[in-house]
């Protein structure tokens, strides 16, 4: 059944039409925007996932895909390198797919949360000019996890390094220096589980100076 804007807006029905890898798999709705109406359609992708798109976008072609095609064109542009198997080219894919795969685990916390790839680094071979061959036991890491992929946010780094770098940690300042608690129970030879306990569980819970001072009773 199709509802009272569909029929009154007389909008040519596309379910089941295929533009691109997305099938139509039904009217959405309408809506109305500069004195003009627009219908949205239910699309289903090559890749399984679901997307809401404007009907003259699928009639223009200008839409073919929930956005995987772009991911999967750009890599394929840059295959031609010689260094399709390297550590370094696959850093680089990972770096695109986080960004710019919406049916990603992870893109929540990168392409979700507005983390993009610079327009330099859309190419590999610029990518590859700029950080330069992948160290081994090294990834990428941005410096201000904050900010997108680009040459002056970006290093290659140890899997501490980025375990310490986590927008999740939690940081303490004591002595003139800024470490996160896993840094400041290595550093005071205090268990890190102890060091929560008495930051944040312990009934009388100590302040930071205490808590890293004071020594662990055996």
């Amino acid at each position: 059944m199709r509802s009272n804007n569909f029929r009154a807006h007389n909008f040519k029905d596309l379910t089941g039409k295929k533009f691109g890898r997305l099938s139509v798999v039904k009217y959405y709705k309408t809506i109305k925007k500069n004195n003009t109406y627009k219908s949205i359609w239910k699309c289903v992708c090559k890749c399984g996932k679901i997307v809401f798109k404007k009907r003259d976008l699928l009639i223009s072609e200008d839409t073919k895909s929930c956005g995987c095609l772009a991911t999967e064109l750009l890599i394929k542009r840059n295959y031609i390198h010689g260094m399709s198997n390297s550590a370094t080219y696959e850093s680089w894919k990972k770096m695109l797919q986080r960004c710019n795969n919406k049916k990603l685990i992870r893109y929540k916390d990168y392409g979700g949360r507005g983390i993009k790839v610079c327009k330099r680094w859309m190419k590999f071979e610029n990518f590859f000019k700029d950080m330069g061959e992948r160290p081994k036991e090294l990834t990428i890491e941005r410096i201000d996890n904050n900010k997108g992929y680009f040459p002056k946010n970006c290093k290659w780094a140890t899997r501490q390094e980025q375990v310490n770098n986590q927008r999740r940690n939690v940081f303490l300042e004591f002595d003139m220096k800024k470490l996160t608690i896993s840094q400041w129970a290595k550093e005071k030879n205090i268990p890190q589980s102890s060091l929560y306990f008495r930051l944040y569980y312990a009934k009388n819970k100590m302040n930071i100076e205490k808590a890293l001072t004071e020594p662990v009773k055996k």
